[in-house]
C-alpha cells in the first residue's frame, strides 16, 4: 500500500475530483476573460459588502490569475481531506469575514482599497490549513513564501491578505479548539 500524506499541501492526486476546486477555478478564468474582453467593464469596488465579496473573483493581470489558480490547485488536497461541503464551507466563512473586516476598516478609515483577486482567502485556506494539520513541514514555508512573494509589489492589498491569513488562524484556533472537547 502506499503512502498518502494526509496533509492539504500535497500535490493533488487522481481520484475524487475536487468539485468546488474546479468550480472556483472556472469561474475566476471566466471572469477574467470577460474582464479582458471588456464584457466586464469594472472593477467592483464599493464600500458595500456584495462587492467586496464579488471582488475576490476579479483578476485583471494574467500573472495574477495564475499565481491564485495555481495556489488553489495545490490547496485542492484540502478539498479531499475535509470533503466538499465542509470545504466549501470554509472557503465561504473565510471569504464572508474577510470581507466584512476589510470593509469595516475601509469604512472606520474612510477609505477602503479595492481589493481584488482570490488571494486574501488562499492566505485564509493555508493558514487554517497550517494550524489544524500539525506539525512543521517544509513545504508549508515554501507555500506561504511563494503566496508572499507572488503578491508582493504595487497595487497588492497587503491588507487583504493579512486579513484572510489572520480570519484562517482564527478559524483554525476554533476548529482546533472543538475538536479536542
Amino acid at each position: 500500500m502506499a503512502y498518502e500524506m494526509p496533509h492539504a499541501y500535497e500535490l493533488p492526486h487522481d481520484g475524487d475530483l475536487p468539485f468546488v476546486t474546479i468550480t472556483l477555478a472556472v469561474v475566476m478564468t471566466i471572469i477574467f476573460l470577460l474582464y479582458k474582453s471588456n464584457t466586464i467593464k469594472n472593477i467592483p469596488c464599493g464600500n458595500d459588502l456584495g462587492s467586496v465579496i464579488i471582488s475576490q473573483f476579479v483578476h485583471v493581470s494574467f500573472v495574477h490569475l495564475i499565481a491564485n489558480l495555481f495556489t488553489l490547485w495545490y490547496l485542492a488536497n484540502l478539498e479531499r481531506n475535509l470533503g466538499w461541503q465542509k470545504f466549501i464551507l470554509l472557503v465561504v466563512v473565510i471569504a464572508l469575514i474577510s470581507s466584512a473586516i476589510d470593509t469595516i476598516i475601509g469604512d472606520k478609515a474612510g477609505k477602503r482599497e479595492c481589493s481584488i483577486g482570490f488571494s486574501g482567502v488562499l492566505f485564509g485556506l493555508v493558514a487554517w490549513s497550517v494550524l489544524t494539520t500539525g506539525g512543521f513541514k517544509w513545504y508549508n514555508v515554501a507555500m506561504v513564501a511563494g503566496l508572499v512573494l507572488t503578491n508582493m509589489g504595487p497595487h497588492i492589498s497587503v491588507r487583504g491578505h493579512v486579513i484572510g491569513a489572520v480570519t484562517g488562524l482564527i478559524l483554525a484556533l476554533v476548529y482546533n479548539a472543538t475538536r479536542r472537547k
